[in-house]
């Protein structure tokens, strides 16, 4: 079974009109994070991949920071990234399968127009 992991990018050497191309400065796995309580501090782009809903709910209490990109990858629920979503964040990219209930999904839609709000957001 593979480990979810969280990634927290140093840099970029492509951010264009809809791409993130991070590289990675820290790895951190969600069973270390979870076992000792380790909070996280973002501020520029917050990557994560893990690999069960139950991860990403693990894991989402120790993420904080200012961060203003938002990459997710793995297997995430609706509300999860809406969690992950602050007011400042203004890219976001899930290339994770995202899971959304039929009672959710006009919420969701409306929660992804909102936050694509400004020329800087995508």
């Amino acid at each position: 079974m593979v480990k979810p992991t969280v990634w927290l990018p140093e840099t970029y050497l492509l951010d264009g009109n809809r791409n993130v191309n991070p590289i990675w400065q820290n790895v951190l796995r969600v069973d270390d994070i979870v076992s000792n309580r380790q909070h996280i501090y973002v501020e520029d782009t917050l990557i994560v991949y893990c690999d069960s809903i139950n991860a990403y709910q693990m894991v989402i209490p120790f993420i904080c920071g200012p961060y203003t990109r938002l990459i997710l990858h793995g297997r995430v629920h609706s509300d999860q990234v809406k969690q992950l979503t602050h007011p400042g964040v203004k890219k976001v990219r899930i290339s994770a399968q995202l899971t959304i209930p039929l009672d959710k999904y006009d919420d969701f839609a409306k929660f992804v127009v909102e936050q694509v709000h400004g020329f800087d957001s995508k």
